[in-house]
């Protein structure tokens, strides 16, 4: 009994070993201690504490749980090299993407402090080499204008949101050419009303309002669809839709006010699909906004160019 106890007990600990040694080893190991002698045992412990030593003598590994890397032909697959594999502070071995995976959801996780910035960095120099273009939103840091102290900021384009340092202009009334206008204005009530939370009757109002300043102005902006809110929707809505016209008012207030509704005071302004030049980087700093206005801002973006790349069939391009 008392043997069958040490075997286990050694067991787990030479599995423990699966992340430093891999799991061929670690099996050829644990086999090796289970059919040898005593003498091999205590050879195969010794081996276990010198390994475990040097592994421990990592500050990054002392106090962690242990995973195994990923195996080396699986992380070099591809031809966009990220960086290395890292074992605490050891380099292992390249780690790659393949090009067609951008075409997929890439999802990079961590927290503050651990790199995602750095390998976002990395990704887009490895893509600017390729002349792929690249559209960054970026939040609240303004971090990504550090690229134009590297050997990319020729091709960087940015633009500050909502503030006057590098204006950006875009009408979202006006859809991509060959985007029938009735399929816009359901698309842009959808999401206004995901992004301001205007549960039903305030999509139904947007709506509605949206097909009537359409009838009226051949080319309307953002603040003519406030304005017909403020006058036609107050004397000719029924009583029912006028109390709808408070939750549908205030987010238009908001995007229509100061530096932010210079944005959207525009018939034409920049086409999103002015971003897809090869080689261009674009960056749009959205700090200036609040949190319902970039999910308007970026939402509404990202469907134009979506309606676009289907009108040009260049949807699985990169």
């Amino acid at each position: 009994m008392m043997r069958d106890r040490n075997n286990i007990m050694a067991s787990d600990e030479i599995k423990k070993l699966v992340p430093v040694l891999g799991k061929e080893q670690t099996l050829k190991l644990n086999k090796a201690y289970l059919l040898g002698d005593e003498e091999v045992r205590e050879r195969i412990f010794e081996l276990i504490d010198v390994i475990k030593a040097g592994l421990f003598a990592d500050a990054d590994l002392r106090n962690t749980v242990l995973m195994e890397p990923p195996p080396k032909d699986v992380a070099g697959e591809g031809e966009i090299e990220l960086g290395h594999v890292l074992y605490g502070r050891k380099a292992l071995y390249p780690i790659k993407i393949k090009r067609e995976s951008l075409l997929t959801h890439i999802g990079v996780f961590g927290s503050s402090g651990y790199g995602k910035t750095n390998i976002s960095y990395e990704l887009i120099s490895k893509l600017h080499d390729m002349q792929i273009p690249v559209l960054i939103f970026d939040f609240s840091k303004r971090n990504y204008k550090d690229l134009l102290s590297t050997n990319m900021r020729d091709s960087i384009d940015i633009y500050t949101i909502g503030r006057d340092v590098a204006p950006f202009k875009f009408n979202p009334l006006k859809p991509p050419k060959g985007i029938p206008i009735s399929q816009w204005m359901k698309e842009f009530a959808s999401i206004f009303d995901h992004a301001y939370w205007l549960l039903g009757g305030g999509k139904h109002i947007i709506l509605k309002s949206l097909d009537g300043v359409h009838k009226e102005k051949k080319h309307p902006m953002l603040h003519d669809l406030k304005e017909w809110l403020n006058e036609y929707g107050e004397s000719k809505l029924p009583a029912r839709e006028r109390n709808w016209l408070a939750t549908a008012e205030r987010p238009l207030e908001s995007l229509c006010f100061r530096e932010i509704g210079d944005i959207f005071k525009t018939v034409e302004g920049q086409k999103p699909s002015d971003f897809f030049q090869k080689g261009r980087i674009t960056i749009l700093e959205l700090d200036a906004l609040d949190t319902n206005d970039k999910t308007f801002f970026i939402e509404i973006i990202l469907q134009w160019i979506r309606d676009w790349l289907l009108v040009n069939e260049k949807r699985e391009e990169l």
